[in-house]
Order: C-alpha cells, then sequence, then structure tokens
C-alpha cells in the first residue's frame, strides 16, 4: 500500500526515536543519514502543498518518486502542482500514472481528463497524449463525446479509437447530420476499403471492421456471423423480429436487390422479408422470402429511390415476420446486392 503522510510521520517516529521531535529539522537530518528513504520526504509534502510552495512541492515530489516511484500522494501533488500552474502536459502525466495506480478513482480521473481536453488550453497536450492511446483514452473520449458537439475534436477522438467511431456517427446521425456521419464514415474506412465499397457494405457478411450504422448492426438474440462468411439468423415465427439493419446511400433512380440465402421453414410458418426504406421511416419496397431451399438460391427485387422526396440515405434491413401458423426459420444468408438497374420504363 502506497504511503500516506500520516503512515510516514508514524514510522518517523519509531526511526528518530521517542525523544526527538518530528520537526523539519529532524525529518531533514534523517533524510541525510537515510538517503534512499521516501518517508522524509513524504512527511514534508503536505505542508508544502498547503503553503503553496510550488518548488518545494516539485522538489518533494521528485525525491519520493525517485525513491518510490508507484506513491500515489507524489502523483497526486504533482497534478495539483500541475492544475495550479496551469500545466496541462504535467497535469495529464500525473493523470496517466494515477490512472494504473488509483484504480477505483478512475471515473474521477476520467472527468478530470476529459475537462483538459474540452478546454481551449489544454486540447492540444490533451489530442499529443490521445495520440498514444493511453489507457484511459477510450472512456475519457467518450465522455468528452458526450458533452462536446465540437466535430473537429470528436473525428480526432474517433480516428485515435476506432471502436469509438461508431458512437461519434450515431451522435451524428441522432442530429440529423447523416451527410456528414456518411463523409466520417468514408475517411474511417480508407481509400482502399472506398474503392472496393459495396451497397451494401460487407455484403457477404464477413465480419468487417467499420463503423454503424454504415455497417452491419445485427440483432445478437437471434443471429450470428458463420466462420467463412455469411450470416446465420432465426426466430420462432411469432410476430415480426429485426433481424440486421445497415443505413445506405443510394442515388434516385431505380435499382435491383439481390440475396442468395439457404434455410428452412414450413408452409404457412414465420418467413423473411428484406426492406428498403428512406431513414425517417417511409418503406420504399420489400422482398418476401417465403420459399426457402436448403441449398443456396438468390432471391431478386427492383426498387425505386424516389428523387422527388427527402431519401438521401436508406436502411437495407432483414425481419423475421410472423406466419399465420408460427413455426419456427432459420437461414443463412450468403450474401445481399444492391446494383443499380434498367429503368424499363424509359425509352
Amino acid at each position: 500500500m502506497a504511503l500516506t503522510a500520516e503512515h510516514a510521520k508514524s514510522r518517523l517516529v519509531k526511526s528518530l526515536g521517542s525523544d526527538t521531535p518530528v520537526n523539519t529539522a529532524a525529518i531533514q537530518a534523517l533524510a541525510v543519514r537515510e538517503p534512499l528513504d521516501a518517508l522524509p520526504y513524504i512527511a514534508m509534502l503536505p505542508e508544502a502543498l498547503a503553503n503553496s510552495d510550488h518548488e518545494a512541492v516539485q522538489h518533494l515530489s521528485t525525491r519520493i518518486l525517485y525513491r518510490a516511484p508507484r506513491n500515489k500522494l507524489a502523483w497526486k501533488a504533482r497534478l495539483t502542482l500541475a492544475a495550479r500552474q496551469g500545466d496541462a502536459e504535467g497535469a495529464i502525466a500525473a493523470l496517466d500514472r494515477l490512472y494504473l495506480l488509483d484504480s477505483p478513482q478512475r471515473e474521477t480521473y476520467d472527468g478530470i481528463l476529459a475537462d483538459i481536453g474540452l478546454s481551449a488550453q489544454g486540447r492540444q497536450a490533451f489530442l499529443d497524449a490521445i495520440a498514444k492511446r493511453p489507457t484511459w483514452g477510450r472512456t475519457t473520449s467518450l465522455k468528452i463525446m458526450a458533452q462536446s458537439d465540437d466535430n473537429d475534436l470528436l473525428m480526432a477522438l474517433a480516428r485515435a479509437f476506432p471502436e469509438n467511431q461508431s458512437t461519434f456517427l450515431e451522435k451524428l446521425t441522432d442530429q440529423g447530420n447523416w451527410a456528414g456521419a456518411h463523409f466520417a464514415f468514408q475517411s474511417f474506412v480508407g481509400p482502399d476499403v472506398r474503392s472496393t465499397a459495396t451497397a451494401p457494405f460487407d455484403p457477404s457478411f464477413l465480419g468487417l471492421s467499420a463503423p454503424r450504422p454504415f455497417n452491419w448492426l445485427y440483432n445478437p438474440t437471434h443471429t450470428r456471423l458463420e466462420a467463412r462468411g455469411g450470416l446465420s439468423a432465426s426466430f420462432p415465427g411469432r410476430s415480426r423480429v429485426w433481424l440486421a439493419r445497415q443505413a445506405i446511400s443510394l442515388p434516385p433512380g431505380p435499382h435491383s436487390l439481390s440475396a442468395a440465402m439457404s434455410g428452412h421453414m414450413s408452409p404457412e410458418g414465420g418467413y423473411f422479408r428484406w426492406e428498403v426504406s428512406c431513414i425517417d421511416g417511409s418503406r420504399i419496397d420489400y422482398l418476401n422470402v417465403k420459399d426457402l431451399l436448403p441449398v443456396r438460391h438468390t432471391y431478386t427485387t427492383s426498387f425505386s429511390i424516389p428523387a422527388d422526396a427527402p431519401c438521401d440515405f436508406q436502411y437495407l434491413a432483414l425481419f423475421g415476420m410472423g406466419g399465420a401458423f408460427p413455426t419456427s426459420a432459420r437461414t443463412i444468408v450468403h450474401e445481399v446486392t444492391i446494383t443499380p438497374a434498367i429503368d424499363r420504363g424509359v425509352p
């Protein structure tokens, strides 16, 4: 356990002897006699802090940490000193150590780090530290994402911690900023992925890494990814159950939806449905799959994205639909694709 000043003084009484007063002179004398002992410096540190003697705090904490690198009191003194001096870099360095040494207080430290990142004076030091992916980076970034609407800052945090990118995109879409979210998504996946991207993303359900909602969101109760690609889905055949969903961006005009699937279902029992809808919830079209075969078969339909409605972004979703006589249905979706279609109504 790390020594506190009280523990240090108690032990100093024993070291100095009962007839020697525990005062500054005695402590300093002991420091000379026992040069590798951190106790004298730990005992003197609170007084230096109380007197706002910054030079003494720096000197004492340095001596303590040289002898006891894990001493929390010294690191907290460094944090206090950095805060008083407006030293964001020093505060982050102290918090970085305390985050590891004092895990019960991590939530408190996350809050302090978030305040530094949100401040104009501390932002650059915070971003420099975040670039090194510190232990506290992910949780602190999430705190900032919940508090800030500064998209430049949030984008930098999302780049440093890809596991938070879905949270960032969700924040943008909740604000109605779908164009901004899609732009951020494209920058996250990089040019190589963009050049080979399809609609939808990851059409063969390989579990490709990319943030939602422009990647698949799965119902964990009813779906799982197959080891070699493909989405396994099942449901009891009662009522409507969502199974998978992804946001896409299709231009106005005709398109063709193809779904390669295999599986089992009973006549009049539960079946599967692919739906395409605008993000406002207005449905564009759907494809019912009621005749699954044990072997792979491709089901197709055509639909059109309206040009005279606010539908720049859409959802593609797979549902389980309740049948007239509910029985379970299961499927493996091998691939689902959307491609431009020829509008045969145009001469």
